[in-house]
């Protein structure tokens, strides 16, 4: 039992240093979903090296001797790692970008590879003597544990970095590691070491290795399932935070409860393999169909009764299944192997596949092919694997296997047109707010006469974002209305009927603040050109430069016509430059100053967007400002008419705190309908002069108050400082 704990201990663990690591790494180097997904390769492909070194190390340290030294040494790397990162600071040595960013990876590679012996030398500690061809009772025992560790992590780490920060995060580090060492110094060492000139590997026949080439792609596949569903569940609830960490829980659940099923009943290897992947590619057929179906019949009958969350927690049963399925795959191909116990192999080629996965989904598929068409290659590939085990087992001589196949493949043709329809069912449903008042047959029936007479929803997926467009529809008519609304990752960002309240509060209630009359103008985000486009028409600004991450966001809106025509084709004028490039990297390799500067960002409901609220970035902005310049930010808060709202309270207050701390001491918020807070450097009083405003409609001056009643200007304490090594200003709140 106690070798059992270890393995969730030492899971637990490396998985928290590797996580607490990339959070480190995006906080010095920016691009927070850049470095997750480098690292958490880079950290899969050193286990996979791990895992292939074993068989060298054992041969001159002992199983018992190796786990002490791994936990020391990933202890070290989780208390060490933080602070190395933090000092090297690539971004602010810019002639030395490169090769202090690739020193910075150091920890995680170490981290990976001394996490990479780990398994294999637990799986040895229960070894028997007579060393069997598949996985034994207690192996599989520890890889189930192994799962369970790594699943508290994921789900608890997104709490613990908001309540702790990174760096105390490292006591929890420091408590697991001695733990662990507690531990092994109770378990007796029966495993001898390997004798100079004994075989570390067998050579493999062709059937072993296609195997091993199966193991790749069902581990490449099962990876990308998981990053599927969580990119579904994140789109659907409009929030990063939750979607991806409850579901990478409950995914790494299922494996675990995969695998721990597996023991008990290990038949015909090659019977029992197929069987798993018929099922896997029916699922992938099916889920997000089923998942975006679901969520549209909630959204129309039941959002009064549950809320989405519930919803999310319910449909993880789909997420369990899938790594149910897939947590079968590895011991069931361990087991057709046959080759004498040496598991380290199989191991690393597994760690390799998932390396492929944690690249190619967020890079290739999410981008290019969306979630249905990278669920659809990734459905194909299990079909593919499905094949080879068919012909290596030869049933495909019978002819309900070749039917059964032929049908699989019809079903993939129609699978795109399917997962489209379900898609715009749940965008239609949700941005034009449908809703039934009964469920039956005949309310159902008009509810989808009604969808199908909308046009579709126009989605833009780029590698930062989804970008929706929907037009004002009325009954069942469809009309080319004036009114069109952008949404970014289901958060409203503009409509081109009120566009102008949004962004006459911006540019004209700014500069009535402002004493001085700006010349170089910076714009942080803002990449739809609106703003600039006003801000185009101050004859006092020679320059506008625009930092937007996204470069497809600004194509869209240089093609779409209504959105160029109401910013009257901006980015076709020479005075306004653009940069591509993340906003919180940039500044800090810029030494410009600019007279003014606008910061335009989606709601934080990720830690990549919590950064752009941070402390640290609000210090970066300060450094790019002139003496006498100002910066306005669009406040992420909303209030009601007495200035109540959900969460607003600590919002403000930590909003408030945070641009004090960085250095701002003149403070204004204003705009009860759109939020904004206007900051300079020095400490004055504010006011509005209105009678320069009477330009506006008075759908924008209405906007242009004060709200400082509704920010608390009292002494707050440092917890109220959102921080990129202690984020705390997250939009928690589900569609």
């Amino acid at each position: 039992m106690l070798v059992y704990i270890l393995s969730l201990l030492l899971a637990a663990n490396g998985l928290l240093v590797e996580l607490n690591l990339s959070q480190v790494l995006s906080a010095a180097l920016g691009g927070t979903i850049l470095r997750y997904h480098t690292s958490i390769g880079l950290f899969t492909f050193s286990l996979g090296l791990g895992a292939l070194l074993y068989p060298l190390v054992k041969q001159k340290i002992k199983d018992r001797n190796l786990l002490l030294a791994s936990s020391l040494l990933v202890g070290g790397i989780g208390v060490l790692g933080p602070i190395f990162i933090y000092q090297i600071d690539p971004l602010g040595s810019p002639e030395y970008l490169f090769s202090l960013t690739i020193i910075t990876y150091i920890p995680i590679i170490v981290l990976g590879v001394v996490t990479g012996v780990e398994i294999p030398a637990l799986f040895n500690l229960m070894s028997s003597e007579v060393r069997e061809s598949s996985l034994n009772r207690s192996q599989l025992l520890v890889l189930c544990f192994d799962y369970f560790g790594m699943v508290l992590v994921s789900i608890f780490y997104p709490i613990l970095l908001m309540k702790l920060g990174v760096f105390k995060i490292n006591f929890i580090v420091s408590f697991l590691t001695i733990l662990s060492l507690l531990i092994l110094f109770f378990i007796k060492e029966e495993s001898k070491l390997l004798k100079k000139g004994e075989k570390t590997f067998d050579k493999y026949s062709l059937k072993q290795k296609s195997i091993l080439l199966v193991i790749f792609i069902t581990s490449f596949c099962s990876i990308s399932y998981e990053l599927l569903l969580a990119k579904i569940f994140s789109d659907i609830l409009s929030n990063e935070i939750i979607a991806h960490s409850v579901t990478i829980g409950f995914y790494l659940l299922g494996l675990g409860l995969g695998v721990f099923s597996t023991e008990k009943k290990i038949g015909n290897f090659f019977k029992d393999l197929i069987k798993v992947e018929y099922i896997l590619v029916l699922s992938a057929l099916s889920m997000t169909a089923f998942i975006y179906g679901f969520f549209s019949l909630w959204k129309v009958l039941g959002s009064h009764y549950f809320n989405g969350f519930s919803v999310f927690l319910l449909l993880q049963i789909v997420t369990i299944w899938l790594g149910y399925w897939s947590g079968k795959e590895l011991p069931l191909s361990i087991g057709l192997l046959k080759n004498r116990g040496q598991h380290f192999l199989p191991l690393a080629i597994n760690y390799f596949g998932a390396l492929f996965a944690g690249f190619v989904v967020p890079l290739v598929f999410l981008p290019r092919i969306g979630i249905s068409g990278g669920v659809f290659v990734v459905g194909f590939l299990n079909l593919f694997v499905l094949v080879i085990l068919l012909l290596m087992a030869k049933r495909l001589k019978k002819a309900v296997s070749v039917w059964l196949v032929i049908c699989l493949c019809f079903m993939f043709t129609k699978n795109h047109k399917v997962n489209h329809y379900v898609e715009q069912l749940f965008l239609k449903t949700h941005y034009y707010k449908i809703y039934l008042s009964e469920l039956s047959v005949e309310s159902l029936a008009n509810y989808l006469r009604l969808i199908e007479s909308y046009k579709d929803v126009t989605r833009l997926r780029t590698p930062y974002q989804f970008i929706d467009v929907s037009r004002e529809q009325y009954g069942s008519v469809v009309e080319e209305l004036d009114d069109i609304t952008l949404y970014l990752n289901l958060q409203p960002q503009f409509s081109l009927k009120t566009w102008r309240l949004y962004h006459d509060s911006f540019s004209f209630g700014a500069l009535n603040l402002s004493q001085n009359n700006p010349e170089n103008v910076l714009i942080l985000g803002g990449g739809d050109g609106l703003l600039a486009s006003l801000l185009s028409e101050i004859k006092t600004i020679d320059t506008i430069t625009m930092i937007e991450l996204d470069k497809d966001m600004v194509e869209f809106s240089k093609k779409h016509r209504e959105i160029s025509a109401a910013g009257k084709d901006i980015f076709k004028k020479n005075i306004i430059k653009i940069i591509h490039d993340d906003a919180y990297s940039w500044l800090k390799k810029n030494e410009k100053r600019y007279d003014a500067i606008f910061i335009d960002f989606p709601y934080p409901t990720s830690f990549e967007l919590s950064r752009l609220y941070s402390v640290e970035f609000y210090k970066l902005v300060n450094n790019s400002l002139e003496d006498k310049g100002f910066m306005i930010v669009d406040a992420p808060v909303s209030f009601m008419i007495d200035g109540s709202g959900s969460g607003s309270d600590f919002k403000s207050k930590v909003l408030l705190k945070t641009l004090r701390s960085s250095g701002f001491k003149g403070v204004f918020p204003f705009g009860p309908i759109e939020p904004f807070i206007y900051a300079e450097k020095n400490q004055r009083k504010f006011k509005f002069q209105y009678e320069s405003l009477d330009f506006l409609k008075n759908r924008s001056f209405v906007n242009l108050s004060t709200i400082s009643m509704w920010f608390s200007e009292g002494d707050l304490s440092d917890e109220y400082i959102n921080s990129i090594y202690h984020p705390i200003l997250l939009d928690m709140e589900l569609q």
